[in-house]
């Protein structure tokens, strides 16, 4: 008995380490399990941020350099440039130390320096504009607006970049934000003049043109050579016919139009490169013979867009290309010698030209309206043709058979995108359209004959002021000089 006895409570003890054994294993493999579920979840967040943070900085940033930050293998680090930057813009600074410190006390947290953590990423989108823009004397009044919505639109998602830390990226954005904000309204008072106002409403006016002129080339088209190119640009445009590339896209008409356009004074550095408008309107009424009856693929226009119920979608691409080549060739060959002259004489210069300022500030924001409102309503019938049809009609076979033929899925893409910076609103960041209205009315205000004895009168209290100066003993001792200083004052006097 005591031999089975002892046999028994061995294999008893036995079997208890072994249930002990299992259990303990069992909660090994769910904790595992538990990680790697969490970290399943941590890669699928981190790819949503990352998606997020280049939806945004896309769309608000033009300079390549930071663009490529996104991408990039090596992420520059910014966090010896502070010595490096010769401080002009308050301001910036201020914002370039909140982010530095924030990057500085994320960094002692792990996995904070993965390649791909999209904070590591916008934080030096920031970081690398703001050195370019500190040590500058004057910062772009419109760069600065596209940097603060872009604060804005990250703040305003910052459920997807929430955290527990003291010091995290909403909260070190935005005071970036009011630094922004501040800097912005500094800038603004340094730059009110005619001549800015004018030479920013040119600025803005050439990107609504350039967005539109994509939205004409990948909207409604079958060009699906367009996605070999990396930019819609006009520069891009003339280089890419300039090598003798996409000859089918160039051989259409949408793709001649939009080449026309490209290649007009407003884009083009070369003065010698006139606006010709008989030769577009030659074009034009080729264009509307084809486009009013049953086009062919020879217009460059996808099979939805050529359908015979499609008749006023095609009338209303030609009415957009009108009015492009109409402030394209106002802005180009007109609005530049308006802008030479308020460069030279400045705000005394535009009152001297208002009688020829104020109608053509008009018939501008008349075409711009005009253009916005089109353009909207354009991209309207391209959804609604590309999106929707296709859900209520696509079981119907022949509908497939003659719809096949349509934009690809990145063509609409940079539609969308072109359409969203030239005419949308987005999350109050406004648009291309909305900035040259704001620069116009400014130049009309400037320009304003009731402000010629403001003018008068500014000039007559400096200019008595410094003939007080000139009078003054304090003057003759600064100066040590009798000669220069009897000089002056007969000068004056």
């Amino acid at each position: 008995e005591r031999i089975g006895g002892s046999s028994h409570l061995g294999l008893s003890l036995c079997s208890r380490t072994w249930v002990a054994k299992c259990d303990h294993l069992s909660m090994l493999f769910r904790q595992q399990r538990a990680m790697c579920d969490r970290l399943s979840m941590f890669r699928q967040q981190r790819a949503r941020r990352m998606e997020l943070v280049k939806t945004f900085v896309q769309s608000h940033v033009h300079n390549q350099s930071l663009l490529d930050i996104l991408d990039a293998e090596h992420i520059p680090s910014t966090f010896t440039h502070r010595g490096l930057i010769e401080p002009r813009q308050d301001h910036l600074l201020i914002a370039f130390d909140i982010l530095d410190d924030y990057q500085r006390e994320s960094a002692k947290r792990p996995f904070w320096n993965q390649m791909d953590e999209p904070r590591v990423r916008l934080v030096e989108v920031f970081k690398a504009w703001l050195c370019q823009e500190a040590g500058k004397d004057a910062v772009d009044e419109n760069v600065l607006r596209d940097m603060s919505n872009l604060c804005m639109g990250i703040l305003r998602s910052k459920g997807d970049f929430r955290s527990r830390n003291q010091k995290s990226l909403v909260r070190a954005l935005a005071g970036v934000y009011e630094e922004l904000q501040a800097q912005l309204t500094q800038t603004i008072a340094k730059q009110d003049s005619c001549a800015v106002s004018m030479k920013d409403g040119a600025n803005d006016v050439k990107r609504l043109l350039s967005n539109v002129i994509g939205v004409l080339l990948v909207g409604p088209t079958n060009l699906v050579e367009t996605d070999s190119l990396e930019s819609l640009e006009p520069a891009m445009i003339r280089k890419t016919v300039a090598r003798n590339e996409l000859r089918r896209v160039w051989e259409t008409d949408c793709g001649r139009a939009v080449l026309f356009l490209a290649r007009m004074e407003i884009f083009n550095d070369d003065r010698a490169s006139v606006s010709r408008t008989e030769e577009f309107s030659n074009l034009w009424d080729s264009m509307r013979s084809k486009f009013g009856s049953a086009p062919d693929a020879s217009t460059g226009l996808a099979g939805p867009f050529r359908a015979a119920e499609q008749t006023q979608t095609r009338y209303l691409y030609l009415s957009i290309l009108k009015v492009t080549f109409e402030l394209a060739f106002l802005c180009g060959a007109v609005g530049v010698h308006f802008y030479s002259i308020t460069q030279d004489y400045g705000d005394y210069g535009a009152i001297q030209m208002w009688k020829l300022l104020r109608p053509t500030i008009e018939i501008l924001k008349a075409k711009v309206r005009k253009l916005k409102e089109q353009v909207a309503l354009f991209h309207k019938c391209i959804e609604e043709e590309l999106l929707l049809a296709p859900v209520r009609n696509g079981a119907v076979k022949g509908w497939l058979k003659t719809k096949r033929d349509k934009p690809t899925h990145k063509m609409q893409q940079r539609c969308q995108q072109k359409v969203v910076e030239a005419v949308n609103e987005v999350k109050g960041a406004g648009n291309y359209a909305d900035r040259v209205l704001r620069s116009l009315a400014r130049v009309e205000e400037h320009a304003q004959p009731s402000r010629l004895p403001e003018i008068a009168a500014h000039f007559e209290r400096d200019y008595t002021r410094l003939g007080a100066v000139f009078n003054s003993d304090q003057f003759r001792v600064c100066v040590d000089d009798d000669a220069v200083v009897s000089e002056l004052r007969n000068a004056f006097n």
